[in-house]
């Protein structure tokens, strides 16, 4: 057995793999959350759609909503939701870039 000085040192493969193992369980936690998100979007298109169309017949089975223009307005509701989830992030990085630059300034 080599002695203890001549050991190569190890990388921190547990930790890489605690944070690594983290960030998959976080994105894996909001994908659970998406999926009845949709639905429910879905499901208020869909009622919305016949309701106006067949005048107070709201109930539509699962087969009714995939119509192109219930998936339509679905997809409008799931972009518009993308870009104003990355809003605050946006707006962070905004305020920080600003004052960043005002670091080294003098009043």
């Amino acid at each position: 057995m080599p002695p203890a000085a001549f050991s190569k040192p190890r990388a921190p493969v547990v930790p890489l793999l605690s944070v690594v193992a983290l960030l998959v369980l976080w994105q894996f936690s909001f994908s659970l959350l998406e999926v009845p998100r949709v639905r429910l979007f879905e499901q208020m298109i869909c009622t919305q759609y016949y309701s106006a169309e067949s005048h107070g017949n709201s109930l539509g089975h699962e087969e009714r909503c995939k119509v192109p223009a219930v998936q339509h307005e679905l997809a409008l509701v799931a972009a518009y939701k993308l870009c104003l989830d990355g809003l605050p992030g946006t707006n962070c990085c905004y305020t920080l870039d600003r004052d960043s630059d005002n670091v080294d300034k003098p009043l």
